[in-house]
């Protein structure tokens, strides 16, 4: 047990790094963090908290999001602010520059405004919008990010920049490890992929499954009732309202649970059902 936290509401994790979200609105901060993300509370040279330490400066907090590789974090707030500390170098504040010194005091990105989530990968960033859209930002070397920009290496990252072929959104995930495949599910319980996709895991049931990146938003057919997703290294998994999970994508280790391996080949373009004798409310995917 992680000792004096109680009251816990939200979790988001980075390599070596976790966030934990109060109830009444507090984040707090433990781990080997650097790049600033222990808060403006800790010394600047100290790197390691091997117990939670409260970022003073974020209130009414209502979710997390923390990136892996990069490592860097956000807090959405009761008024639809989204709040940035840590790493900038793959443009993470969300305003078309990098910077080599980490931000150790969350600062508001900009051009975020009532914001209902964040999700984050490694150089990809989405936030979803009480109204239902989605901006994205970050560096686009892959055009993975769904919008028509390309950023070259050593060009500058992306300001957060409009998805318009999402639809109305309520939920969001990036897989992990530089795939930079993106999900989002709809308020009418649809399901849209797009971006890298080497695994089938961004052409989960769709013709042209094997099209090494999906640039454009693009819905799972024939499936509904989702209420979450949750993205990993190389797969894409899907709650629905009833309690069953569905995944597609890579499955060589066996990460989409249906009793079967996939090998080291392509992944299974699916939705294949997790094999489950549960009613499940909750789902996570690991990265590497």
């Amino acid at each position: 047990r992680v000792a004096g936290l109680t009251g816990i509401v939200d979790i988001a994790a980075g390599d070596r790094h976790v966030l934990a979200l109060k109830a009444e609105g507090s984040v707090w901060v433990w781990g080997t963090a650097g790049a600033g993300l222990l808060g403006s509370s800790v010394s600047a040279d100290r790197s390691t908290a091997a117990t939670p330490v409260q970022v003073p400066e974020l209130s009414d907090i209502r979710s997390l999001a923390a990136a892996r590789v990069q490592p860097a974090a956000w807090a959405v707030d009761g008024a639809g602010r989204a709040w940035h500390w840590g790493s900038n170098a793959a443009g993470q504040a969300g305003i078309a520059t990098v910077s080599a010194a980490a931000k150790p005091v969350p600062a508001p990105v900009v051009a975020l405004s009532g914001t209902g989530g964040v999700a984050a990968g490694d150089d990809t960033f989405l936030a979803f919008f009480v109204n239902g859209q989605v901006g994205g930002w970050g560096t686009n070397p892959r055009a993975a990010l769904g919008v028509p920009f390309l950023t070259p290496p050593g060009e500058p990252p992306l300001a957060v920049t409009p998805l318009g072929a999402t639809g109305l959104v309520r939920a969001l995930a990036i897989t992990t490890a530089e795939d930079n495949t993106h999900a989002a599910v709809r308020r009418d319980g649809t399901v849209a992929l797009w971006g890298v996709n080497t695994d089938a895991q961004a052409g989960c049931g769709q013709s042209g499954a094997a099209a090494p990146v999906i640039t454009t938003p693009r819905m799972l057919t024939g499936f509904g009732d989702a209420v979450a997703v949750a993205a990993g290294h190389s797969h894409v998994l899907i709650l629905q309202a009833t309690g069953a999970v569905f995944g597609c994508g890579a499955n060589a280790d066996g990460q989409l649970g249906d009793n079967t391996l996939a090998g080291t080949g392509p992944g299974k373009a699916g939705p294949v059902r997790v094999s489950q004798s549960q009613t499940m409310h909750a789902i996570a995917a690991a990265g590497v």
